[in-house]
């Protein structure tokens, strides 16, 4: 109908009226936009780029991007998970992990911190059990009485302070 076209035609003025300004490089470029996004807030788009989606889906037009997004996915990863994307666990603690040699993003190792995130994807109800359980077996070893302490710590206050309505913290009140 006549009064349909009008309102696509509108819709598509407002659209490209939101891109003015706009360079050819930052539409080439998805990953400024997913970081744009993330530092307005929007914690999918944080999760997104912390995890390097876009590279996947157009890895030799994003090379260019990579050294940008290595040092900025972890602060992304953070964000999304203090929006309460789950998903960015898995993310951080594979990341973390020293016996995780295909994760994406590879950031320092450090035992202690992906034994945390393990912790709280182990609290989490869904899939990612039976991977954390596993995870968590295979670092226990590394882990001092004082490096449980502190990756348990971290764990609880995650689960306090990122995902309070979804983590099942043990009655008392420590993973």
């Amino acid at each position: 109908s006549r009064e349909r076209l009008e309102k696509v035609r509108d819709d598509l003025a407002s659209s490209q009226s939101l891109c003015a300004g706009v360079s050819r490089e930052q539409v080439r470029s998805r990953s400024y936009w997913l970081y744009k996004a993330a530092l307005a807030g929007d914690s999918q788009s944080a999760l997104n780029f912390g995890t390097g989606s876009f590279i996947h889906d157009d890895m030799l037009g994003q090379l260019e991007q990579i050294p940008f997004w290595r040092d900025h996915a972890e602060e992304m990863l953070q964000r999304a998970l203090a929006g309460g994307e789950v998903h960015a666990l898995q993310a951080l603690a594979n990341a973390h992990d020293p016996m995780e040699p295909y994760a994406m993003p590879k950031l320092a190792p450090d035992p202690v911190a992906a034994y945390a995130y393990y912790t709280v994807m182990s609290l989490l109800p869904g899939a990612q059990n039976d991977l954390a359980e596993y995870a968590l077996a295979r670092l226990d070893p590394q882990m001092t009485d004082a490096d449980r302490d502190d990756a348990l710590a971290r764990a609880a206050d995650i689960c306090l302070n990122e995902l309070p309505t979804i983590c099942n913290l043990p009655a008392s009140g420590a993973p």
